[in-house]
């Protein structure tokens, strides 16, 4: 009987921490089948590296509940509108939606507009300054603002006094998991892999 290896739905990602200086690591986690972000605005992350699975010691924990862990929602602030499209099309100043990571899937914010204020889905980006929303709009004068949400966002921060006091062992490698658990109890886990650490010289 052949062996069947069974795909784990977490990513396996690789870290490589500083000894002695800061470690910040922004992810971005979303659904790989249609590109939405997950919503973690309510949830709790929480992450531990050991020096092997079965080790029964913690080397450091980042979670949300101990602030290593920081939920990013906000991607684009509060941007004037220039014009609504009578179709489903907003039209911004001063906006980078392209770099700044904007998405399908993500929460955009009308507010101040006569007859479109609300919150809508993206459907799409087309461009740095448009996007294109699940709902029709309103052809109106150019007021309001706009403001993008992604709630798939969060960063990992171990301060520089908490990394130079690491030690992964003589092979300087170790093993993590970063769990996010939803407020309906459901846990899933986002990534896994190895956390390496380059010790330092300068100290």
């Amino acid at each position: 009987m052949a062996n069947i290896l069974a795909e784990c739905p977490a990513g396996r990602v690789n870290f490589c921490i500083e000894q002695g200086a800061t470690f910040l690591k922004t992810l971005s986690w979303y659904d790989k089948a249609t590109g939405v972000p997950v919503d973690v605005s309510t949830a709790a992350l929480r992450m531990q590296i050991r020096d092997t699975v079965s080790s029964v010691t913690v080397i450091i924990e980042l979670s949300t509940a101990n602030g290593r862990i920081i939920l990013l929602p906000t991607v684009v602030a509060a941007t004037p509108i220039a014009s609504f499209d009578d179709v489903d099309i907003v039209s911004v100043t001063g906006a980078t939606f392209i770099s700044d990571g904007v998405r399908k899937g993500q929460s955009a914010v009308i507010a101040g507009s006569t007859s479109n204020d609300g919150t809508y889905t993206i459907l799409s980006v087309l461009s740095e300054t448009q996007l294109v929303l699940d709902a029709t709009l309103t052809l109106e004068a150019a007021l309001g603002t706009l403001e993008v949400t992604d709630l798939g966002r969060f960063s990992l921060n171990i301060a520089a006094a908490d990394s130079e006091t690491l030690d992964f062992g003589s092979d300087n490698r170790a093993v993590y998991d970063l769990e996010c658990e939803f407020g309906t109890g459901e846990v899933r886990r986002i990534i896994q892999g190895y956390a390496f650490l380059n010790l330092e010289v300068t100290r």
